[in-house]
């Protein structure tokens, strides 16, 4: 995912506090927990993020629609 403002970063915690599955933002040595505001501005948020989730491919899906503006192409 990629960030472009502050209101990119409270709209993605505002939709992943929805969520019933957790979700980590971050790279496979540092990762937060996607619904701490706090925690998503430890991040480089200049760069894209990876998203980790533990899902089904139908929940996957669901994410991705939800979260579709923040995916990278």
């Amino acid at each position: 995912v990629r960030f472009r403002s502050l209101t990119d970063i409270q709209e993605f915690v505002a939709l992943a506090g929805r969520q019933k599955v957790n979700l980590l933002v971050g790279s496979e040595r540092f990762r937060v927990n996607a619904t701490s505001f706090m925690g998503m501005f430890a991040l480089n948020c200049k760069r894209p993020q990876k998203v980790m989730a533990e899902c089904t491919m139908e929940e996957l899906e669901h994410l991705r629609g939800i979260f579709g503006k923040f995916l990278e192409p």
